[in-house]
């Protein structure tokens, strides 16, 4: 019988051609386009320093409550620092709406981020008065969807404990940067910002932040 060399050889490279496809280690398997994208399984952590600059008009710096010195932005921006710094960095990413006092933060902007990174719990940090009385005291907590109420609760709870400022009461509150944040979320006025005694244990200790900083960790287990 005639032998065709053409053919032999077009059998053999065919009979090898598998083993050079797997020896391809440039194309061997398909590009996974995917690969990595959701390799943080850390919890996200939205917290809000209230007011801000452009928090409510634009161009504008909201101080919130001044009293001599002592400037609520300022204070609550501080806070919500020292929070982020104490909470576990590889089971928590913590994200705050507002780094300073000059990069413009309107309101509305800081569920928007929440929702849009999809964080899984969101705090906003503020202190209160009412009308200069300086014998008012405690902290209140507010929130506005029921998803929001056991987080609330659990924020009164730990800054009674933990800070020994009194809970006041929880309460719903129709607050605009609650509205429609997708995750658990909480407005908290950590204290009275004329009580001496409320601004003493704010200012001088860490009670506060350790309070937060328990809520997260409890409530997100």
């Amino acid at each position: 019988m005639k032998k065709y060399p053409i053919i032999k050889n077009i059998s053999k490279f065919l009979f090898f051609l598998p083993t050079l496809y797997f020896l391809n280690t440039k194309e061997a398997h398909a590009p996974n386009t995917e690969y990595n994208l959701n390799a943080d399984t850390r919890k996200i952590v939205v917290i809000d320093p209230g007011h801000g600059m452009g928090n409510r008009v634009e161009g504008w710096m909201d101080w919130g409550k001044t009293y001599l010195e002592y400037k609520e932005a300022e204070i609550v921006l501080e806070k919500a620092k020292k929070i982020k710094n104490m909470l576990d960095s590889t089971k928590y990413k913590v994200i705050l709406t507002r780094k300073d006092n000059t990069t413009p933060c309107p309101i509305e902007s800081r569920p928007e981020l929440a929702n849009k990174i999809k964080a899984d719990i969101f705090l906003s940090l503020h202190l209160n008065d009412f009308k200069n009385w300086k014998s008012i005291s405690g902290s209140e907590i507010y929130w506005r969807y029921e998803k929001d109420k056991d987080l609330a609760k659990l924020a009164a709870k730990n800054i009674n404990e933990i800070a020994n400022i009194p809970n006041r009461y929880v309460s719903w509150g129709e607050y605009l940067m609650l509205k429609e944040v997708s995750c658990p979320a909480a407005l908290v006025e950590i204290g009275y910002f004329l009580n001496e005694q409320d601004i003493n244990k704010i200012l001088k200790t860490n009670g506060v932040e350790k309070a937060i900083v328990k809520t997260i960790e409890d409530y997100l287990k």
